[in-house]
This record gives structure tokens, sequence and C-alpha cells, in this order.
């Protein structure tokens, strides 16, 4: 439910929140809140308590409040409530990633958010962030970066100074369809949020520092055109699920040494696929006939393997095969 109407503020300070403390008052219960730092109280007619707190009492012990706006009186849609929370998440990947060093912030900070570099806006929505390459971000990604519920693309590349885990939080974003953090210093390991993300068409995680770990089960992501995990220090069998990704055109794999023995995995039913790597990924066995009849394929990459038996005369009429 969200709390609507007069207890709005005339800028409106959002939080998502969740029920932090409940007391009854013979049938009403009273909802408290943090906001920031400060226990806020909201009353469904702005009135204001004796401590200049506010709260709301309602006839329910079981209430779900999504968004609240403190302050004074005057109405604040839900829209505008979206929109101040995309600002604030921004202004929280600025500092914990030194913007104020960073190569380019043309506007950040001082301008229209519409006017912030790299920041793309539409209907008054943060819907896409690209940090170009190499724009010196030092520090990590916030969970606050979840908070960006509109947002179809999330590009960061080339950062090496950009370290820490990938926030679980990014599981949130749904609506997302590109998610590029490529060549960064990015620990810890992928987290499995990441397969809420069923929207994603492009997904890029290569050279970044990650612990070893199980590759997560991509084959979830069925709308995936693109899949790129090189160097990503995988272990264990290759998911058997990715033979799902029947919609892909790009699978690189390649760097992945620790991967346990196996075939390469079936991708016949790829009928789009143009480039496929899997360079250095412990595979054993031979090249499998299906390799051979996808139509449109481009590029086969799969050096530094196991493989046995003899390259397909047609891979090599094709120059199609890096062995």
């Amino acid at each position: 439910m969200d709390i609507m109407g007069r207890t709005r503020a005339n800028v409106c300070k959002w939080r998502y929140l969740q029920r932090i403390d409940s007391y009854s008052e013979g049938y009403y219960t009273t909802y408290k809140f943090k906001n920031g730092d400060n226990w806020e109280t909201v009353l469904g007619n702005c009135t204001i308590g004796e401590n200049a707190d506010r709260f709301i009492s309602l006839e329910t012990e079981n209430l779900i409040l999504d968004a609240v706006c403190f302050g004074s009186c005057v109405d604040c849609t839900l829209e505008q409530i979206l929109i101040e929370q995309d600002s604030l998440t921004l202004v929280a990947f600025y500092n914990a990633t030194n913007g104020d060093e960073w190569q380019n912030n043309e506007n950040w900070l001082t301008g229209p958010i519409q006017t912030w570099w790299g920041v793309g806006i539409e209907h008054g929505r943060v819907v896409g962030l690209d940090m170009g390459w190499n724009n010196n971000l030092v520090g990590n990604i916030p969970n606050e970066i979840g908070n960006l519920s509109a947002l179809r693309e999330l590009n960061i590349r080339n950062e090496d100074n950009l370290t820490g885990n990938i926030p679980t939080t990014i599981g949130n974003l749904t609506t997302l369809h590109t998610l590029r953090f490529y060549n960064c210093a990015l620990t810890g390991t992928i987290p499995n949020e990441i397969l809420n993300l069923y929207n994603l068409k492009v997904l890029e995680l290569s050279w970044n520092n990650f612990d070893p770990a199980s590759m997560p089960n991509f084959g979830n992501l069925n709308q995936l055109k693109t899949l790129i995990a090189e160097a990503c220090n995988f272990t264990g069998p290759l998911p058997g699920n990715l033979s799902f990704l029947q919609n892909l055109e790009i699978l690189y794999l390649s760097e992945n040494p620790d991967l346990d023995q196996s075939p390469i995995p079936d991708f016949s039913n790829a009928q789009r696929l143009t480039r496929f790597g899997l360079a250095n990924c412990n595979l054993t066995g031979t090249i499998p006939q299906w390799i051979t009849q996808l139509p449109v394929l481009e590029r086969v990459l799969l050096a530094n393997n196991n493989l046995t038996g003899t390259i397909p005369q047609i891979l090599l009429t094709r120059k199609t095969s890096e062995n």
C-alpha cells in the first residue's frame, strides 16, 4: 500500500519502508519509520506530534507501506516519489564511486538530472546509466543501485579501481535488458540474484577479479542474445541449462580453465549464433557435428582445450575456427 495524499513533502524525501516498529493503541496500530538516522512518524491528516515528528495510525495490524514522503502537507504523486528516488540513487552512486574525480561528470549534482552525463531519462525516470570507457570510477557499486526500478541499460567498463561485490540488489532491476560490468576489479562472486533479470538480452561480466565459484545457471535467462563471461574464475561443471538459450547470437565463456572436464555443450538450437567462444575451458571430446550446421556462425574459438579428433573441413573453409 502507498501512503498518498496530504502527508507529502514539497520536496519529496522518499523512503522504501519496512515496518520497523509498531504498537497497538486500542484496535489501531501506529507505524514508526526511520528517516535517515532519525525516527519519523507520519500522521494521515498531516498533524504533527508534540516532538515535531509524524506518524500514522490505521485500523489494521497488517499494513505494508511502500513509500512515504516526510515534510510539509502538500500533495506528492507516486511518480514524483519514484523520480526523487532515482535522483537520490544516482547521488549515492556518485558518492560511492568518487564522482568528483570522474573523467566526465558533466552536470552531475548541479544541473537537472536529464542533463547528467551518461544518464538516460524517459518520462522522468532513469532508464539508462552508461559510464563510458575508463571514466575513473573509484570505490564500489552501492546497494542503492537496486532502487533504479525503471533502468533498462547499465554499462560500466574498463574501471580498474571499481572494487567490491556486485550488490545482490542488482536482482531488483527486472526491467534491465543490458548489463555490462566489463574489465573492472569486482570481487566476490556473481550473485544468483542476477538470474532474476528475466528481461536481459545482453550480459557481460568478463575480466574482473571474481572469487572461484560455480557458474550461475545463465540458461534461466532465456531472452539472452549476448552472454560474455570470460575469465570469471568459474569452477565445477558447465550448467546443463545453457542449451536453453535459443536466442543467443554471441556466446563467449573463454578463459575459465578450472571448469570440470566436459564435452562442448549442445547449442544446436541456437540457430542465430554468430560467435562461439569456449577457449581454455577444459573441454574434452570431439568437435560436434551441430557446430558445422549453424547457418550464420562466423567465428569459433576453441583453443587450449583437450579436444581430440579432427577439425571439420567446413570450419576450415569458413575460416571460423581458431585453435
